[in-house]
């Protein structure tokens, strides 16, 4: 059969440093020669001011930022969904993780973090907050790595909020999962994850 062909062609537009040579800002644009007609856009270090802001520790490691990813129709000429606007797509996704929140080991490898992810459709906005490094009790739970740094154990807690994009206090859906990833195996041709155990509890 067919093998399988998808190229990526990403242009990126603007980049910038801080004073230490660390990347703080960048923007790029992505098309596929498969959703033809679906452009992504991608901003890194974006604040409301639109100016730079990502946090390293004194190591060099990256502690936060924030990343808004945009999918656009590029294609205005179509109305694919039949609702009388030729625009028939466009999400907004923003990730954001809290600086004071990330931890690494002497390795350093990631034991703990915390990621808001908002994504806003045409009048909904889900938002997930997924803290990495926790366990039920909500307390610190170090994951562990294997020799080559691939990660074989780990717990963290996920949130996930509904909200109207126009009333933030009406709130559509509220459910907290707990997860622990164990036994997590992988390949040792291509480094791939091939398999593991997973136990969740989810909340309301």
């Amino acid at each position: 059969g067919a093998g399988l062909d998808i190229r990526t062609t990403t242009t990126r537009l603007n980049t910038a440093y801080n004073e230490l040579g660390q990347l703080s800002y960048y923007v790029e644009d992505a098309r596929d020669n498969v959703a033809i007609d679906l452009k992504r856009k991608i901003t890194f270090g974006y604040t409301a001011e639109n100016s730079p802001i990502v946090h390293y520790d004194s190591y060099g490691q990256l502690l936060g930022y924030t990343q808004i990813v945009e999918e656009i129709d590029a294609n205005l000429q179509n109305d694919l969904n039949g609702d009388g606007s030729m625009n028939d797509l466009y999400t907004r996704t923003k990730v954001t993780r809290d600086y004071e929140s990330t931890i690494y080991n002497n390795l350093g490898q990631l034991l703990h973090y915390i990621d808001t992810t908002r994504t806003t459709t045409h009048n909904q906005d889900l938002v997930i907050t997924k803290e990495f490094g926790v366990g039920e009790d909500d307390n610190l739970a170090n994951p562990s790595y294997d020799t080559f740094g691939q990660l074989t154990d780990y717990r963290e807690k996920e949130m996930q909020r509904s909200y109207s994009t126009d009333n933030e206090a009406d709130t559509r859906l509220g459910i907290t999962t707990y997860t622990h990833r164990s036994n997590i195996n992988y390949s040792a041709d291509d480094g791939l994850m091939r398999s593991y155990d997973e136990n969740s509890r989810q909340i309301d």
